[in-house]
């Protein structure tokens, strides 16, 4: 390898062009290994994501499969790979995947990214559908070091922004986006209904924006640590699309003292469309059949792209309030509690004690007891410079400033 790219290998600064000099001099923000053998293409001096920067929206983007779809030399994909179980790390460029491949041996992750020369385009209408993506990463080409003063998605290559959204959200609702700072917001705000913009800062100079669309893993943090009153969720960090939602029966109905579980299944075009829930909890309720399907018009023709998952477990809730027997799906249970709802309650009751009195940990916790920060790991630290390559763990980071200092809100 060392051989075939000599010519891309500095040692010290006599080496390099004097147009990548003050790349060089950042070589450790860049890659906090690059002394242990990382190897830049030209290009990539100046457009691959800081350490500092690809770490934290790793974190943002932990999930089951990732794909980064312009790779380059494999930044954020090494990044991504500490944080998901699984990376696609697309490229055009043969260059680029053979020095991302050598890259990310150096970090030791290599065995987790699935490394790919195509364009992404292509590999999303041809190769896409073997997959289960959680959520897409883009990182466009910005045009070079002299991008212009006012930044619009349209001059994105090889597509538009809005083209690439578009692509990315028939394979997943979840898009994240490393765009200049100078991107103008109205552009932003239409890519989707729901989007966050979190601003870069390094040594207290404005680097860059992340921008992510479908804001589902924010919701359930928020969810998580404030509950409404006898509603959890759970999370699986190694999965942003695996929820799992725990309803405690309300007082004075014949599933008091049980507890509920509600699974989500989030299709490619939530939130426009609903998810699918299900009841995982034997229960016997008119509204919910013996198979768990649950019938409420949230969760059909009432729905908007608005309401969340607190909102449908909170309209659950109800449902075990007010059950309607007039729209059963559990023919037996609708037409007992017509005859005679204290029967209804007795056999409902009987099913609650039978079937549903495992309490979830996740009621032995209050909401204070419940970190406020979603992240196991930490940036990586840009000045580490260990003679060994790092396992597969997070570093922590030194250096503050690396963080999001500001975060706006469309």
């Amino acid at each position: 390898m060392e051989e075939k790219y000599k010519e891309l290998i500095y040692r010290d600064k006599s080496q390099v062009p004097e147009h990548l000099l003050k790349y060089y001099y950042q070589r450790n923000r860049l890659f906090s290994q690059y002394d242990q053998g990382v190897i830049l293409d030209e290009e990539s001096w100046y457009s691959v994501t800081p350490e500092l920067i690809a770490m934290q929206t790793a974190e943002r983007c932990r999930c089951g499969t990732i794909v980064d779809a312009f790779c380059g030399v494999g930044g954020n994909a090494i990044s991504f790979a500490f944080t998901c179980e699984r990376v696609i790390a697309i490229d055009i460029d043969p260059v680029k995947i053979e020095l991302a491949k050598h890259n990310a041996e150096i970090y030791g992750v290599a065995d987790r990214i699935e490394f790919v020369q195509q364009d992404f385009l292509t590999w999303a209408k041809e190769s896409s559908a073997d997959y289960k993506i959680d959520v897409i990463f883009f990182s466009p080409p910005w045009g070079g070091i002299n991008y212009m003063d006012t930044f619009t998605l349209d001059s994105l290559k090889p597509v538009t922004g809005a083209e690439l959204v578009r692509v990315g959200k028939t394979l997943t609702p979840y898009i994240c986006m490393f765009l200049p700072r100078n991107t103008t917001l109205q552009d932003i705000s239409q890519l989707d209904d729901r989007v966050e913009i979190e601003e870069n800062w390094m040594s207290g100079k404005f680097k860059a924006i992340t921008v992510y669309l479908g804001d589902f893993s924010k919701e359930c943090l928020h969810l998580k640590q404030n509950p409404p009153d006898n509603i959890r969720v759970a999370l699986n960090d190694a999965d942003v699309l695996d929820v799992v939602g725990y309803v405690q029966g309300p007082e004075g109905t014949p599933y008091q003292d049980g507890f509920f579980k509600i699974k989500f299944n989030f299709g490619a075009d939530f939130p426009t469309s609903p998810p699918t829930c299900r009841m995982l909890t034997k229960i016997f309720h008119p509204n919910i059949s013996k198979t768990g399907e649950i019938c409420v018009s949230t969760l059909k023709k009432d729905w908007r792209p608005e309401y969340g998952i607190e909102h449908i477990l909170i309209t659950i809730k109800c449902l075990l309030i007010y059950p309607g027997p007039d729209s059963a799906l559990d023919e037996e249970a609708g037409k007992l509690l017509q005859e005679s709802y204290q029967d209804y309650f007795n056999h409902a009751q009987m099913i609650t004690a039978i079937h549903a009195k495992h309490r979830p940990i996740e009621f032995d916790s209050s909401p204070s007891q419940i970190e406020n920060q979603p992240l196991s790991h930490a940036p990586l630290d840009p000045s580490t410079k260990s003679e060994q390559p790092p396992q597969k763990q997070p570093l922590k980071s030194k250096e503050a400033n690396a963080k999001k200092k500001g975060l706006k809100r469309l």
